[in-house]
């Protein structure tokens, strides 16, 4: 029996989408954090990175975010400008 495209593709795209929806809280809030971090780089080095540098920077961050979430998430909650954010960090000792 020869299965339409049709089902095949909606059963696909809602597994994806049920897939999505299944994210790790942390890693929900480490992609807001990260989005955040991305956007406080172009803000002060505006135009110095192009879209696969960006992210990379993303990427980077948001695997530093799991490993290290009791660094980023407080500062995060704590300082909503770019300056209060990055002196959170380098000040919590996840520098060190």
């Amino acid at each position: 029996m020869r299965l339409s495209l049709i089902p095949v593709l909606f059963f696909f795209v809602l597994i994806l989408f049920g897939t999505s929806s299944c994210k790790n809280p942390h890693q929900q809030k480490c992609q807001e954090i990260c989005g955040f971090y991305v956007s406080c780089v172009e803000k002060q080095f505006p135009g110095k990175a192009d879209q696969g540098q960006k992210n990379f920077f993303a990427m980077e961050c948001e695997s530093g975010c799991l490993r290290e979430q009791s660094f980023a998430m407080p500062c995060y909650e704590a300082e909503k400008t770019c300056v209060g954010f990055t002196r959170c960090l380098l000040d919590s000792g996840l520098m060190d």
